[in-house]
């Protein structure tokens, strides 16, 4: 599902809910980091941009949506999303860009990371087992 904003994802949530479907993961999710434990309820991955959080008519978006994500209790999957190849293929060599560690704080293991660009997307497409932090 592609979404942007917090107000929106919790919208489609409900309507899954009400109709019985399953949100695989939100693309872009640029305001994940304000509905992280409502996306780990519902086993929802948020495929966050890495360093692209104020474009697109987003007002909300912040550098540390992934690490935020990533921190939440019970965290959902987080994975880098990018409509752009060379973003991608940066972000693909880069996992720890300085975007990721600007988290308050929040320290992020590169091998936790990697995940983001790994095992995640391959669980979210039903490649792997369970998801995991």
């Amino acid at each position: 599902m592609h979404c942007y904003r917090a107000d929106e994802m919790a919208t489609i949530l409900d309507m899954s809910r009400e109709f019985g479907y399953h949100v695989a993961a939100f693309h872009h999710a640029v305001e994940a980091y304000k509905i992280a434990d409502l996306l780990a309820e519902h086993g929802v991955c948020a495929a966050m941009w890495a360093d692209w959080w104020a474009s697109d008519g987003v007002y909300d978006g912040i550098p540390e949506n992934i690490a935020f994500v990533d921190a939440a209790p019970n965290g959902c999957a987080r994975l880098f999303n990018s409509d752009s190849k060379k973003v991608f293929s940066d972000s693909t060599r880069k996992p720890r860009k300085p975007s990721l560690r600007a988290a308050a704080g929040l320290e992020i293991p590169p091998e936790r990371a990697i995940k983001w660009l790994t095992a995640n997307p391959a669980k979210t497409m039903g490649v792997l087992g369970g998801l995991e932090r």
